[in-house]
């Protein structure tokens, strides 16, 4: 395992703005998947009729990750199990770069626009882009 891609300091400030965030999270989840299915909808059966189960496991996965991101060898192999996971789902390259540009950018949404704003804005891109390539690389190992 390598070390973690991002410092303390850019690991609490994932993790302040995440709790920011928590009274908005079910809203933000349902805006994302309903982005998600209406650019993808050929995914949308992939899912239960309900989406607030999958909401719910959206933020938990966040929230998980974000708990054990200072420790590679935790977060690594719990987003490569993710991308062995979504090999059954049909995720492709295209849905995997998708989600990494879509999150950021409701997260934005959500912030008061300024220098800080856009700061968490790129350190929350490149989280999505550390969580889809090591969830590619799951992926990868399960093909």
């Amino acid at each position: 395992m390598s070390a973690s891609p991002f410092t303390n300091e850019e690991i609490a400030r994932l993790r302040d703005s995440f709790l920011v965030l928590i009274p908005v999270t079910d809203e933000l989840a349902g805006t994302f998947y309903n982005h998600f299915f209406a650019e993808h909808p050929e995914v949308r059966v992939q899912f239960k009729p309900d989406i607030q189960s999958q909401q719910d496991k959206l933020v938990e996965t966040f929230a998980a990750l974000l708990d054990v991101l200072h420790r590679p060898d935790m977060a690594e192999p719990v987003l490569m199990r993710l991308g062995e996971q979504h090999v059954h789902y049909g995720a492709t390259n295209e849905l995997y770069d998708w989600v990494a540009k879509k999150i950021p950018n409701l997260i934005a949404d959500e912030l008061t626009p300024g220098p800080e704003a856009d700061q968490l804005v790129e350190l929350w891109s490149r989280l999505m882009l550390f969580v889809v390539e090591t969830m590619m690389k799951g992926a990868a190992e399960k093909s």
